[in-house]
C-alpha cells in the first residue's frame, strides 16, 4: 500500500474543503427555495388567522378566500391565504 506524503494528504483536505463548501451553499439554495405547494385544510387555516368556522365560510361564499373542494372539504392552498392575505390588507394612515 502506498503512503500518503504531505502534499497528497493536503490536496485531499483541498478536495474535501471543497466539496463542503458546495455543499453548503447548496444547502443555502434550498432553504431559500418555497415548498412545491403548500395545502392546509380548514381548521389549519382558521388557526392560521384566528377564526371560526362561521367566518370561514363567510369568507368563501362572498369570494374573499380562494379553496378546492374534495367532498365535502375544503383545501387551501399556500397562495390562496396569501392572496386573502393581501386583498385584506390596508395601509396604515401617515
Amino acid at each position: 500500500m502506498r503512503e500518503q506524503t504531505n502534499k497528497d494528504v493536503l490536496m485531499d483536505m483541498e478536495a474535501l474543503e471543497t466539496l463542503l463548501s458546495a455543499i453548503s451553499a447548496l444547502g443555502a439554495n434550498l432553504r431559500k427555495q418555497e415548498p412545491a405547494l403548500s395545502i392546509y385544510n380548514n381548521k389549519q387555516v382558521q388557526e392560521l388567522l384566528h377564526i371560526n368556522d362561521k367566518l370561514i365560510r363567510k369568507y368563501r361564499e362572498q369570494g374573499l378566500i380562494g379553496y378546492t373542494k374534495v367532498g365535502d372539504k375544503y383545501w387551501y392552498t399556500r397562495k390562496d391565504v396569501e392572496a386573502f392575505l393581501k386583498n385584506c390588507h390596508h395601509q396604515a394612515f401617515s
